[in-house]
């Protein structure tokens, strides 16, 4: 029997190469399941701090059903109409502060909803290999926003600069050609993973950015409308600079989005 040959160079690389893809996949699945984890604590958290909510509701029933014998029990009108006034300004704190409450347990579950629906889309989404945009031919709207944007350089003004925000390590892989598509269109992008799970943490640094260092901003099909509308909030202060939701379906939805973009940026710009 003859000996068995050992692998060639080629197949110990091919090797290699699955091995640190394997790796690479085990760590994104990891990581992924510890912000699951996260995600599912949170919304326990949320669970629990409803019920609370329920408890309190309960227990102001019952006040007003103390109420009611109260008054029925009373026999002077003046002690009638005294118990009457205290219990109504209680009643309206306690409705202010349960209202409170309430709203802010809704939109954190209607949050809650989007991190996860963000969570599994931007997971499940196939990126393609993109050919470089410095090897393709633009379409007739993007040539003449180019040619706009290079008159505006010519006339030494700074080029528009975008932020986007959104996406999950899937999509990092294309960020390259996002910077591509930024070059060759002449305008300046910064492209952020999304921080699904303390966004609010984020929003004074989004509000920093959007005055002083970005003149627009584009959103990947962020299903929490809490942050949409604050993102929207804090770009109309900072001038009224475009904020656009794109629905991610892959690199094409954000090149149509920007377009769109560039074309409010320059209808807004002094000729």
């Amino acid at each position: 029997r003859a000996p068995a040959k050992p692998p060639t160079k080629t197949a110990r690389t091919e090797a290699a190469q699955w091995r640190e893809r394997l790796r690479s996949h085990e760590l994104e699945l990891a990581t992924a399941n510890d912000e699951l984890g996260r995600e599912r604590r949170r919304r326990e958290q949320l669970r629990e701090e409803l019920a609370d909510a329920r408890a309190q509701i309960e227990e102001e029933r019952r006040r007003a059903a103390g109420l009611k014998k109260r008054l029925a029990d009373a026999t002077e009108a003046s002690t009638r109409e005294r118990v009457l006034e205290e219990e109504a300004e209680a009643a309206r704190r306690s409705v202010h502060v349960m209202g409170e409450k309430l709203r802010i347990l809704e939109e954190e579950r209607e949050d809650l909803h989007g991190v996860l629906q963000d969570h599994d889309h931007f997971s499940k989404v196939e990126e393609k290999e993109l050919p470089s945009f410095r090897d393709r031919p633009l379409l007739a709207e993007e040539h003449e926003q180019a040619a706009a944007l290079a008159a505006r350089a010519k006339s030494g003004r700074q080029p528009f600069r975008i932020l986007v925000i959104g996406g999950g390590e899937p999509q990092m892989r294309h960020r390259g050609k996002f910077g591509e598509y930024a070059e060759v269109m002449g305008f300046r992008g910064e492209w952020r993973i999304a921080e699904y799970t303390s966004w609010h943490k984020e929003m004074a640094a989004l509000s920093s950015d959007m005055e002083s260092r970005f003149d627009a901003l584009v959103i990947l099909h962020w299903n929490r409308t809490t942050f949409t509308r604050k993102a929207r909030e804090i770009c109309n202060r900072a001038g009224q600079r475009p904020c656009l939701t794109c629905h991610y379906e892959g690199f094409t939805s954000l090149r149509q989005t920007l377009r769109e973009c560039l074309r409010q940026l320059l209808a807004a710009a002094p000729t």
